[in-house]
């Protein structure tokens, strides 16, 4: 097996390329620094206890080996779902289908729920002892243009909130919530900002929408003062606001993402950021193919990295992942081009195993 370079070792190439740099960070930047809650078979456990026996069926689902995270599981309920609503179409007369068809409808909101549940109650809190963490994580996210995220975590909010404390304000991480105050709690989003380099692909907890679909920020603290908000600061104020939603993209298929991110003027417009990428790209944390080697969840995400204008692609590989010639298939098969060759010189990998985004 052909050793691969480390972040920090790529790190130096980035620096030599002009134009912009962009990073997109997937579930394993949170894990390298608390994995005992964010890797993917800890959450199943917990979703598994926060259902309970309530719901046998999403257990069995749950626990079955092929099922290695809760996108898996979404998917499988939304091909059940759609398959047995067309054959009943077909075959008027299958027995129990008209049962069946709302029973996976209902389970799918269940498991939806139920994660959000278990961010709610065991989300980590912002932890002191970590700060050295933060602190070098900021530094090292420092390098690029425009960080991107498909987590819904606080984790990389805490992180640039660490680096904001110490900088100047053209060096600020900004994530275009910097409009007027709704109240002492809630920052306005302001898509006219242009300086936006921080951008939640998929939603994140302390995002919301309102009753008249204005986008807000959960905040703790004045604008100049913002500090570090924890989850039980975000529940105490969805209580209180009642017509709040959280903003999140909680789906098991590319097309059923791209249907929320349609009818949210925030994720359409990261979205659309995204695409009109250029300079150099790192992928950070995200599995980005199946263990069969078949292109994941968020082919909307990497159609849009592979079919831009970046000149170099880095992306970052764990022990246990799928290896480099699948992931190379795996982003052939989202490419618009007509020279394969082209999207194949661009792309380089890069190990993960040290967790050196969060070291000094």
């Amino acid at each position: 097996m052909i050793k691969l370079p480390t972040y920090k070792e790529i790190v130096k190439d980035i620096e030599k390329i002009d134009g912009d740099k962009n990073i997109l960070l997937g579930n394993g930047f949170s894990m390298g620094v608390f994995d005992d809650f964010f890797n993917h078979q800890s959450l199943i456990n917990n979703i598994s206890d926060e259902i309970n026996a309530t719901n046998d069926n999403l257990i069995k689902l749950l626990s079955n080996n092929d099922v290695q995270n809760i996108e898996i599981a979404l998917r499988v309920m939304h091909d059940s779902f759609d398959c047995l609503r067309m054959m009943n179409n077909i075959y008027i007369n299958i027995q129990d289908v008209d049962k069946l068809i709302p029973s996976i409808e209902s389970d799918i909101t269940v498991l939806k729920d139920a994660l959000i549940k278990v961010f709610d109650t065991l989300h980590p809190e912002y932890n002191s002892g970590k700060e050295d963490s933060f602190q070098s994580c900021a530094r090292n996210l420092s390098i690029y243009n425009r960080v991107y995220t498909l987590n819904y975590d606080l984790i990389l909010y805490w992180v640039f909130l660490k680096h904001n404390e110490s900088q100047s304000v053209d060096k600020l991480f900004k994530d275009g919530f910097s409009g007027k105050h709704v109240n002492d709690h809630l920052l306005l989003w302001s898509p006219t900002n242009n300086l936006i380099n921080i951008t939640y692909l998929h939603g994140a907890i302390h995002l919301v929408q309102d009753a008249n679909e204005s986008i807000c920020k959960i905040i703790k603290g004045k604008l100049k003062n913002e500090s570090f908000i924890h989850l039980s600061d975000i529940i105490n104020r969805l209580k209180d606001e009642p017509t709040f939603n959280n903003i999140i993209v909680l789906e098991g298929r590319t097309e059923k993402k791209l249907e929320v991110i349609h009818r949210n003027p925030y994720l359409y417009r990261g979205l659309s950021r995204l695409g009109s990428s250029s300079g150099c790209f790192v992928i950070y944390g995200c599995s980005i193919c199946e263990d069969a080697g078949n292109i994941n969840n968020d082919k909307h995400i990497w159609e849009r990295i592979v079919n831009s204008k970046v000149s170099k692609i880095y992306i970052g590989i764990c022990h246990d992942k799928p290896n480099t010639s699948s992931v190379t298939d795996a982003l052939l098969s989202c490419y618009h081009g007509e020279d394969p060759s082209d999207l194949i010189s661009r792309i380089s990998f890069f190990s993960t195993d040290n967790n050196e985004i969060w070291q000094s």
